[in-house]
């Protein structure tokens, strides 16, 4: 059997990892999946780190009034933002995977870690179901998110409109 697990870190990485080992058996593939966010914040503030200050020159004898004499010159180390977010996404895939991925390694079973950047976590696993020929998807029930209660859980949304089983690992 084909076995998903879609987390973003925060599941009970013992009982998913025992539920996939069990679920897959000999013949079936695990792929670990986990949707990143890029909060462009973070771009901007990194952009700002990478800029020089322009050149300012004083308008009269009112220190106050400055006004910079050119536009802020990016500096030629800054590695451009498809480097700087892929950068990110590497980082937040191996820091919300490798935990699980280590405790599946430990059940015997050889995991596929994949990572993709996006807004919403429910397309992707959606999309990660037929791409990978899912038969089963596995969640945590109690994700990051703030807003569960308010907009409803990437767990009710996946289970609501998954093609296949979906199990919601819970916290032991």
């Amino acid at each position: 059997m084909n076995v998903l697990i879609a987390t973003d870190g925060s599941m009970d990485v013992p009982a998913a990892a025992a539920a996939a080992r069990r679920l897959a058996g000999d013949e079936g593939r695990v792929v670990i999946l986990t949707v990143v966010e890029i909060p462009r914040r973070v771009l901007e503030g990194l952009r700002a780190v990478y800029t020089a200050p322009p050149p300012v020159r004083e308008m009269g004898e009112n220190p106050a009034l400055v006004t910079p004499a050119e536009p802020p010159v990016m500096n030629p180390e800054w590695p451009g933002d498809d480097a700087i977010i892929a950068r990110y996404v590497h980082n937040q895939v191996t820091q919300r995977t490798a935990e699980l991925a280590e405790a599946l390694a430990a059940e015997g079973v050889d995991a596929q870690v994949v990572g993709r950047e996006g807004e919403d976590p429910t397309s992707e696993i959606l999309e990660a179901i037929d791409e990978f020929g899912v038969e089963v998807v596995c969640l945590g029930s109690h994700g990051r998110n703030r807003l569960d209660g308010l907009l409803g859980s990437v767990g009710n949304k996946v289970a609501r409109r998954a093609p296949c089983s979906v199990l919601l690992i819970k916290p032991s």
